[in-house]
């Protein structure tokens, strides 16, 4: 206890001096965290997928004539980033919506430190379905290419896989039936 009082003074001082990135809007998401999520981008969130070899659909159209994607694989991919982009949309502004109600109920005091826990666990559960339909489409997108097509990707995006020698085209166990995006 004989700490409280210093360590008051010390964050008040913070958040009095500016040092604190949210002290100026108000708010606990940040305006750039804010507009990726109402934009249904990935914001890193399927790196792991992108790193162990599971193409992103965004950057494959990005890649489209390099990679010489078809028309049926343009087309799929294509499909593919819309349904991801409106899932992440819709998940983004839930998100959004209960960061502010969080917010606003902590500040208005009316909230126990349970209620608390509940609506943190809640928002991260929230997070965790936006990052699994972000990895989710990488799983998809990979059934889209060929072996070749993923090697020459990964080529391009200077991504190595671990354990595999360059230039060796890898199979990858596919994923379970109705874990892709439909």
């Amino acid at each position: 206890m004989k700490y409280a009082l210093p360590v008051l003074v010390l964050l008040l001082s913070a958040c009095a001096s500016g040092s604190h990135p949210n002290v100026h809007t108000g708010r606990s998401l940040d305006e750039a965290e804010v507009q990726a999520l109402r934009e249904g981008r990935g914001m890193g969130q399927a790196r792991v997928a992108e790193l162990t070899g599971y193409p992103g659909p965004m950057h494959v159209l990005e890649l489209k004539d390099e990679l010489e994607l078809t028309p049926d694989q343009r087309f799929a991919s294509s499909r593919l980033m819309g349904e991801v982009r409106a899932q992440a949309r819709a998940l983004g502004e839930r998100i959004i919506e209960e960061e502010r109600r969080l917010e606003r109920d902590l500040a208005a005091g009316s909230l126990s430190a349970a209620d608390v826990e509940a609506r943190i666990q809640a928002i991260g559960a929230l997070r965790a379905q936006l990052r699994f339909v972000h990895v989710r489409a990488h799983l998809a997108q990979h059934d889209i290419l060929t072996p070749e097509q993923r090697r020459r990707y990964r080529e391009l995006r200077g991504i190595r896989l671990p354990g595999v020698p360059a230039g060796v085209i890898e199979s990858h166990a596919k994923p379970p039936p109705n874990e892709h995006v439909h």
